[in-house]
Parts: structure tokens; C-alpha cells; sequence
């Protein structure tokens, strides 16, 4: 018998097992109605929980942490710089340390324990309480350029007499040595002849004064004119001023 012969019926009984019966099309069916409504509708609760449990852990792309900052003012530490006049430096914490330089007050946003860690010279520091900032400012840049000069300096004070001192804008240079001093006149008359960028008013030192607010013009310090204390004063050495440079600023 040839081959062929045989063919149809080989073809029917082949379609007969693919085909599933009823039953089997009505379990396919139920099942795909239970699964269609979990595609279609996800557990929105489930979601949300989930993702909460990765919320704020940071990464390595540098993230904040917020545990990092469980010390005051340790974010002002690490993200501000600043500069007291006489250089530039950076806000942190002066119960730490200022590793060949010196804190100075007044320059660092925050509370009073964040200082200016400026390298360099230690520079006497100038009383920030009720001092203008923009005038113990321009004191640390003049004892930048004098930076062995002074001892100590003063800014706000209460006098006998009228003074700048009362509204915190003069500065008292105390020096360590005495009149005559040659350095100290090479300190006054670099204050005079740099009244502008400084906003100097006057200046007093060793029994003269030179005064912007008088419209005087820049000269050697021997040719400044007398000064004659106020009676408050006295006659003394600090009186005439030969134991420091007095600078009112405007």
C-alpha cells in the first residue's frame, strides 16, 4: 500500500489530540479572569511601603546624612569659608583646633562658638561686642601689614568725653613699645594714606592728629597737627596717645 494512502487520516487524528475538550477551555478562562483584575489593579498600600523602607538612606553619589550632623554647628563647618581682613579661612568650632593659625570672632554665620580659622599670623584679637564689623575688620587688615606691632586692641567703650569709642566705631592700637617708635609712625601714616578703603575719620598718635573728617590731605607725620587732650584725660602718656594709635572711623 503506498504511502500516501494512509495520510489523511494520519492528519485527523493529529487535529483531534491538539484540540483541548470543554472543560479544559473553561479552567483557561477562569484563571485568566483571577489574573486580569492583579495586572490591571496593582497593591498600591504594598508600594508605598516598600519604597518607604529606602527613603533617606543616602548613597554613594554623596547624599546627605543627616546623622553627619548631630554636632552644632558642624554643617556651618563644612560649607562656609571666611576671611577677618587679614586673610581667608574657615568657619569651625573653636573647642577644636586651628592648626597653625587662630580663631577670630565675628565672621562666621551661627552661634558664638563658630569662629574664623585663619592661618597665619596670630593677630591680637579686637572685642566684636558692640564693635562695627567693618571696623574690626579694617583693623585686622592694618595689623596684617603690622602684624608684631600691637599687644592688644580696644574698640567699644564707654568715655568721660565724646568718642567714637562710644558707638564701636574707633580702635585703640595698643603697642608694645612705647613713643618713640618709628614703626608706629610707619603703621599711622599707612593708616592715613589708605583712609579711603579703611573709611578712617582720624587718627591720634604720639601727640598728633590727622583728620579726614577736616578735609586734610595726606602728610608725613611730623607735619600732622597738635593734639591737645580732652581734661578728662589728664596729661599722661596714654592721654597724648605715645602708647597707642587711636583710629575713629566714618
Amino acid at each position: 500500500m503506498k504511502l500516501s494512502s494512509f495520510l489523511p487520516v494520519f492528519l485527523l487524528a493529529s487535529s483531534v489530540l491538539a484540540c483541548p475538550d470543554h472543560g479544559d477551555v473553561e479552567d483557561l478562562v477562569e484563571r485568566d479572569i483571577e489574573i486580569s483584575p492583579r495586572s490591571v489593579e496593582p497593591d498600591f498600600d504594598a508600594l508605598v511601603a516598600r519604597d518607604e523602607e529606602y527613603e533617606y538612606e543616602g548613597t554613594e553619589e554623596g547624599e546627605l546624612d543627616a546623622r553627619s550632623l548631630d554636632t552644632e554647628g558642624d554643617l556651618v563647618t563644612r560649607a562656609t569659608s571666611c576671611n577677618n581682613g587679614a586673610g581667608a579661612g574657615v568657619c569651625a568650632n573653636k573647642s577644636g583646633k586651628c592648626a597653625g593659625g587662630k580663631f577670630y570672632a565675628g565672621f562666621c554665620p551661627g552661634s558664638s562658638s563658630i569662629q574664623c580659622c585663619v592661618k597665619g599670623a596670630k593677630l591680637p584679637s579686637i572685642p566684636v561686642g558692640g564693635c562695627q564689623k567693618y571696623v574690626y575688620t579694617n583693623g585686622y587688615k592694618i595689623m596684617k601689614v603690622f602684624p608684631t606691632l600691637i599687644s592688644s586692641v580696644g574698640c567699644k567703650g564707654s568715655r568721660a568725653y565724646k568718642s567714637d569709642h562710644a558707638v564701636g566705631k574707633a580702635l585703640d592700637f595698643m603697642l608694645k613699645k612705647i613713643a618713640p617708635n618709628p614703626n608706629a609712625t610707619k603703621m599711622a601714616e599707612y593708616i592715613m594714606h589708605n583712609y579711603g578703603s579703611l573709611k578712617v575719620k582720624y587718627i591720634i598718635w604720639n601727640g598728633k592728629i590727622w583728620s579726614r573728617e577736616r578735609k586734610e590731605t595726606p602728610k608725613a607725620w611730623s607735619k600732622w597737627r597738635k593734639y591737645t587732650p580732652p581734661k578728662a584725660l589728664g596729661t599722661g602718656c596714654n592721654a597724648r596717645h605715645c602708647n597707642h594709635i587711636h583710629v575713629s572711623f566714618f
